[in-house]
């Protein structure tokens, strides 16, 4: 697998924000990294434990690829009414909408450093009046662009809507 993959997506459609941990399913890496494995043990140990091998990595990488562009979460921001929510879906269908909070602050979102297989992996949570995880970054440049899009992407809109918000009402 690819380090420097592109294993979460932010895009916008209208004025909904949207983090998305779908990963796509490109055959040929499920072609490629078989073939890798192939090579090197076909010269040390021969073809047959070679071919086993990668036929083995090629099927479990496949069925990985395959359950993570099927099953995957989208976090929604709505800039207008300050609404996130969460969906959690299958094959493209909502099978779970959670509603995270009615009024979003980039303030809440909190990322916590978790240390898995030796690396150190960045958890985003939103705070309300529970801790509500949503995505999982692999490394701190990941975070860091998630965090400014957060930060700057969608407060600089809100705060531009409150002070006119606040101007209209003193009027």
């Amino acid at each position: 697998m690819n380090e420097n993959e592109d294993y979460f997506r932010i895009t916008k459609s209208g004025n909904t924000h949207i983090l998305s941990d779908r990963i796509s399913f490109k055959w040929t890496e499920v072609v490629v990294l078989p073939i890798i494995v192939f090579l090197p043990l076909f010269y040390l140990i021969g073809w047959f434990p070679g071919l086993v091998a990668g036929v083995l990595v090629g099927i479990g990488y496949a069925l990985y690829r395959l359950a993570s562009s099927l099953k995957y979460t989208e976090l929604h921001i709505d800039e207008n009414s300050g609404i996130v929510f969460q969906l959690k879906k299958y094959k493209d269908k909502v099978s779970e909408k959670v509603l995270i909070t009615e009024k979003y602050d980039p303030l809440n979102v909190v990322f916590n450093e978790l240390t898995r297989s030796g690396k150190t992996k960045y958890l985003m949570t939103y705070k309300t009046h529970k801790e509500n995880d949503l995505l999982i970054l692999k490394n701190k440049r990941d975070k860091e662009i998630v965090e400014d899009y957060l930060r700057n992407k969608i407060e600089v809109y809100n705060n531009v809507h409150e002070t006119h918000l606040k101007s209209s009402k003193s009027e």
